[in-house]
This record gives structure tokens, sequence and C-alpha cells, in this order.
């Protein structure tokens, strides 16, 4: 028969493994929730570039786009200012794919902007995203 220390050490080591599975299970998912968002944050600059290419391609004045602002873009935390040339939003967890885009710019002769807007009533802000030739 079991001893109350080897009873409450057994116990110990069950909540251990419980709370190790639970923190791995919660990690998986939290990759897996980083890396969607990262490929909606990809699929969304891509697209961009896409337009950018067909427009200068074809000749058109290219339009800004108006940059997506939900999650997992997440625009509500970048700086308020108009981003030239390099993402100032350092903290943003997708920095990364943002920055390529702004290299991509830059490798293909032209300097990527990600514009500050807002409608001048203090209601709503945005940003658009641009190119210019170097």
């Amino acid at each position: 028969m079991a001893t109350l220390g080897e009873k409450l050490k057994a116990a110990n080591i069950a909540r251990a493994e419980a709370a190790n599975k639970a923190e791995i299970a919660k990690r998986e998912a939290d990759l897996a929730k980083f890396n969607a968002d990262d490929t909606a944050v990809r699929n969304e600059l891509t697209r961009i570039k896409t337009v950018i290419e067909s427009a200068i391609v074809a000749g058109r004045t290219f339009k800004a786009e108006k940059f997506p602002k939900w999650e997992p873009f997440n625009t509500y935390g970048w700086p308020n200012k108009t981003m030239v040339g390099k993402f100032e939003a350092m903290n943003h967890p997708h920095f990364h794919a943002f920055q390529e885009f702004f290299d991509w710019a830059d490798e293909n002769g032209l300097v990527g902007k990600f514009n500050y807007e807002w409608d001048g009533g203090g209601v709503e802000s945005w940003f658009t995203v641009t190119v210019e030739p170097k």
C-alpha cells in the first residue's frame, strides 16, 4: 500500500504533467494563429505588390491601396506618421513581412510608403500603401 507521501508525490507529478500538456497545447495554438495571421499579412502585401506591378507595367497610374486595419494587420499600434522606405512599427508581430515589402520596393527601384491618413475629424484614421520611383 502506498504511503501518503507517495500518493502526494504521484498526484503532484500528474498535475505537473497535465499543466505541461496544457502549456504545450496553448503554445501550439498560439503558433498556429501566428502562422495564419502571418499568411494573411503576406497575402495582402503580395496582392498589393501585384497591383503595383500590373499598374506600372501597363503604364497606368497606381492608386494608393487602403490597408486593412483589423487583426492581424493591427494598424492601431503603428506610429501615427507616414513610413517611407522602412517599416517603423518594430514591435508589430509581423514586422518582418512588412519590412520585406519595403525591401521588395527598394530592389525594384521604388520607395515604399505607408501613408498615415485620417478623416480630419478625429474619428477614423488609416494607412494607404503606395510607391514612388527612387
